[in-house]
């Protein structure tokens, strides 16, 4: 059989699966004749496809089975495995009954890289450095997912983002600590709306589950409430945003990386290991229970006035403003 699949095993919340993106674009410069397929949950695979150009498979459809019995893989998954050329783990520690099934179906001499996906922070270095040394055995592929960092650093992943209207707002988060208090967002709306700039709040599933209905409704009468139904709508509201806001989340890492000013701010993790990636992102630390409104609000319009000022970047040997290079 002709081996021209890559896979990626990715199961992690969408922050670190976005985190994971340089490492996918590499493998598919590296790799053009081949099918790049991340093997993760479907929404998140569907946003990949959606960004990156790659192919997915949902890691519900029976690829649970290589944890405990091959036999049970369905054929559909089989059959990819037995086309892979290079699997990528993300995963803590390799798993010794996954990866012996894996090899027992897409042999023992298929190339398989395992990413601990969880740095120490104590180390103080970015994710993504962290990944890069974990590919030192495979020179090339760090290489490229390098060349991949700075395109990302300097235009994010979607090179047809050009600015939107208003700022867009993420009060929440997977844990309540890394939470600044919801009234100050409200504040902050209000000074933007001052300001003449529409505001839109945008909660997902945690908020809807945790989040009693009178912060709802006071939210919804400071500014319009959005509630995606999946990453693509998520990705539809940020992508007309001139600007985003909002705590250590998945969503201002999604933002970041395709292009959209934004302010993640951070309480108790790192902004040096867990900062987003994106051409337009700033990172403010402080004690979230006592950091002032007026100091994100002056630290976000400094931001919002940098992006509109599009910095110059060279392409065909002359200069012209970052995102008309078309």
């Amino acid at each position: 059989m002709l081996r021209r699949h890559v896979l990626i095993f990715h199961a992690a919340a969408l922050g670190d699966f976005v985190l994971s993106w340089p490492l996918a674009m590499a493998l598919g410069r590296l790799y053009p004749q081949s099918r790049i397929i991340y093997v993760t949950h479907g929404d998140k695979a569907a946003l990949a496809g959606q960004l990156l150009g790659v192919e997915a498979s949902d890691v519900e459809s029976g690829w649970s089975a290589l944890y405990a019995d091959a036999g049970k893989l369905p054929a559909a998954c089989q059959k990819r495995l037995a086309g892979a050329q290079l699997i990528v783990a993300f995963a803590a520690t390799p798993n010794a009954t996954w990866t012996a099934n894996v090899q027992a179906i897409a042999s023992d001499t298929v190339d398989i890289i395992t990413i601990n996906p969880h740095p120490n922070e104590a180390a103080a270095r970015h994710v993504s450095q962290h990944i890069l040394q974990q590919l030192q055995a495979k020179p090339v592929v760090q290489s490229a997912m390098q060349q991949m960092l700075l395109a990302i650093a300097a235009m994010g992943v979607r090179n047809g983002y050009r600015g939107g209207a208003g700022v867009v707002l993420h009060p929440g988060s997977g844990a309540a600590r890394k939470c600044w208090p919801r009234d100050r967002f409200l504040q902050l709306a209000k000074k933007f709306q001052a300001d003449g700039l529409p505001v839109r709040i945008v909660l997902g599933e945690v908020e809807r589950a945790r989040w009693p209905a009178a912060a709802i409704a006071q939210c919804r009468q400071t500014a319009p409430v959005i509630f995606p139904d999946n990453y693509a709508d998520l990705l539809a509201e940020l992508a007309t945003a001139a600007l985003f806001v909002g705590n250590d989340s998945g969503p201002g890492h999604l933002a970041a990386i395709t292009g959209v000013p934004t302010l993640s701010l951070f309480g108790p993790t790192s902004p040096v290991v867990w900062k987003p990636l994106g051409p337009a992102a700033a990172t403010l630390q402080a004690d979230l229970a006592t950091l002032p409104v007026e100091d994100v609000y002056r630290m976000a319009m400094r931001l919002l006035a940098a992006a509109q000022r599009k910095p110059l970047v060279k392409t065909g040997g002359k200069s012209i403003p970052q995102g008309d290079e078309d």
